[in-house]
């Protein structure tokens, strides 16, 4: 029988995913449509580049540039703040459910490890910590060691051990919250945990 420990997690953690499905997907549509209405500028100056060379032709296609930085920035935001809900949902849950004073990362992780839950995916929930520690602080020499490909080019130019300038950066695909969701999901209380930790830390 599933615990109610259980249960609360996972509805509040399914209200998240809700949540963030209903945000990025205006963003995403919008996101094709625009990028289809590119391929369409593109297809007809092939075939006709004489009859697009002229100042309505360039003003339309900045103009459909502009629409496009923006909803690529938008649904950048919201995978960064989503990817930060995420996180410090795993983290409150965890600090309350096993009677932990401080939200230490590596804190959490022991006390699940040693007197938690039998699941738990440690390199997710790592790689989601650094995820939120280079949103919140601009810290992401560590990540970028761990994924670069989570980056933008333009990262290479910056030193590893540098704070400042890596969330600039950061570009969060869709793959990267649904992973995020995952690790949260298997590493919060099993269905039949019903007790907090032996001892308060």
């Amino acid at each position: 029988m599933a615990s109610w420990a259980s249960i609360g997690y996972s509805m509040g953690l399914q209200s998240i995913e809700a949540a963030y499905r209903s945000s990025s997907a205006a963003f995403e549509h919008e996101l094709a449509n625009i990028n289809k209405k590119w391929d369409k500028i593109i297809s007809v100056h092939r075939a006709n580049p004489a009859d697009t060379d002229n100042d309505y032709d360039y003003q339309y296609s900045d103009y459909i540039s502009e629409l496009a930085f923006d909803a690529e920035t938008g649904c950048r935001l919201i995978r960064e703040a989503f990817a930060l809900t995420l996180y410090h949902y795993w983290e409150k849950e965890t600090i309350s459910l096993l009677s932990l004073r401080k939200g230490d990362h590596n804190k959490v992780v022991n006390a699940i490890k040693s007197k938690g839950w039998r699941d738990l995916d440690e390199a997710g929930m790592y790689r989601l910590w650094m995820i939120a520690n280079t949103i919140k602080h601009s810290k992401g020499g560590g990540l970028y060691a761990l994924d670069p490909t989570i980056f933008s080019e333009e990262a290479k130019q910056l030193d590893p051990e540098d704070y400042s300038g890596w969330h600039r950066y950061l570009r969060l695909k869709d793959e990267d919250v649904k992973a995020a969701i995952h690790a949260v999901r298997v590493s919060g209380p099993n269905l039949d945990w019903n007790g907090a930790a032996d001892e308060a830390e």
